[in-house]
């Protein structure tokens, strides 16, 4: 019908008034050409059956296909298939006769079928009998074949990621303040946040002796001063400003010092405190009365009334109710099972190992280890009764060697080198 109306001659028949009756007819010949006639009368032709047409009647047009003069032909009307998108999928039905002339198979019964149905998947829709809804479910290739009155017409569907440009990124935050020793965690803002590009970023300080950063964007204030921070993705850039500030909570405690950071540690944690507030005293001896305080102060300053039976511990002394836990919790003794503590004696290198395993014990922490320490020059000076703690201490890396390569378990430890094995205890073991 579509090439016929398209036809002037014939078109201008079917709108010419002076017309009444129209007839159409068609026969194939002896050697299978098709013929069609068209018959247009002024008034109304001589037939008998004339009375059976005449009138206005509904009726639902119902397509006969001819095997010999049709074929079939898949189109979908999306350009591009991305997973996760749709189209519509139709089946045009093609009248050899009329070249370039197609209709739809509208009541034509029609069976599809998809090689790969994880690749996408069709649908019926409301429009029409002829039209399908295709959905595209992942990247893949697969054929789908549509079969009418026995013709079938196959097309080959490739879906492919969709993809999404990176257009810019943002360094998150911006700007940020740090103490010498601290460290942050940078992150990055992708615009689009779901670019299918590479995330990959490439970090880089321009003041490193300043900020370092990791290729994870983890930055560490190593001195004061400013810096800038930036991460590159692909032709892509941003900036951090990174202030480092000086931690001045001690006079006596510079960040170019080697127990600097630990001195921090054990103090923001609430952990040792400074003889003032100005003044910590890094190189004092350590006595046993401060780090029975220290390892007090760790376990959350556990409520007591400080009364012991050590003569030399009052219980108004700032280190009365950590003698009576420590020694409650078997960390630390009296001398000789006497009534005497030693608040006030110094603490050897090879005491404050025990300590520490002792307080280890006591959470249930592993504190085996048999590491040879053969390798250190005094080693032999170990007292039999600290070997044990001493070897546990290195393996676990709450001591570490001298530069001389010395342990001096005999040496009378510091208060900063209390902080520097108590930070060492904190991170490689845990609190």
């Amino acid at each position: 019908m579509k090439g016929w109306m398209n036809s002037p001659g014939h078109k201008a028949n079917i709108l010419n008034s002076s017309f009444s009756t129209m007839g159409v007819g068609c026969y194939i010949d002896s050697v299978g050409n098709l013929y069609w006639t068209q018959i247009f009368v002024a008034g109304e032709p001589n037939n008998t059956d004339l009375d059976k047409f005449k009138g206005t009647q509904k009726v639902k047009p119902k397509v006969e296909l001819v095997s010999s003069i049709f074929d079939i032909k898949l189109y979908e009307s999306n350009t591009g298939y991305y997973s996760g998108t749709s189209s519509n999928l139709n089946v045009e039905i093609l009248n050899k006769e009329w070249p370039y002339h197609y209709t739809y198979a509208e009541n034509s019964e029609v069976t599809y079928k998809i090689e790969d149905p994880t690749i996408c998947k069709l649908e019926e829709t409301e429009e029409n009998s002829y039209t399908r809804k295709l959905t595209y479910l992942k990247p893949g290739t697969t054929n789908i074949t549509a079969t009418v009155n026995g013709k079938s017409s196959t097309i080959t569907i490739t879906v492919r990621e969709r993809i999404y440009p990176l257009k810019s990124i943002k360094v998150n935050p911006e700007e940020v303040t740090l103490e010498v020793g601290e460290t942050y965690q940078l992150g990055i803002t992708y615009n689009p946040s779901n670019t299918t590009d590479d995330k990959t970023a490439v970090w880089k300080s321009l003041s490193p002796e300043i900020v370092s950063v990791d290729q994870n964007g983890k930055i560490t204030a190593l001195k004061a001063g400013t810096a800038y921070v930036f991460p590159k993705v692909g032709r892509y850039s941003s900036t951090c400003r990174v202030v480092v500030k000086e931690w001045s909570q001690f006079k006596d405690v510079k960040s170019s010092d080697w127990f600097y950071n630990a001195v921090k540690y054990t103090f923001k944690n609430n952990m040792i405190s400074g003889y003032n507030e100005t003044t910590f005293a890094p190189n004092d001896k350590l006595t046993r009365g401060m780090i029975v305080t220290i390892l007090y102060k760790m376990e959350g300053s556990p409520k007591n009334d400080g009364k012991s039976k050590f003569v030399d511990v009052k219980s108004d002394e700032y280190y009365a109710k950590a003698v009576k836990w420590a020694v409650d919790a078997g960390i630390v003794h009296g001398y000789n099972n006497s009534d005497k503590f030693g608040p006030n004696d110094k603490v050897l290198r090879q005491d404050l190992a025990g300590m520490l395993r002792n307080y280890a014990k006591y959470k249930k922490k592993n504190t085996n280890a048999t590491m040879d320490l053969s390798r250190y020059s005094d080693y032999k000076n170990i007292e039999e009764y600290a070997e044990s703690a001493m070897q546990w201490a290195v393996e676990k890396g709450v001591i570490t060697g001298n530069e001389n390569g010395t342990l001096a378990p005999k040496g009378n430890a510091t208060r900063a080198e209390a902080v520097a094995m108590i930070q060492k205890y904190c991170v490689n073991i845990g609190r």
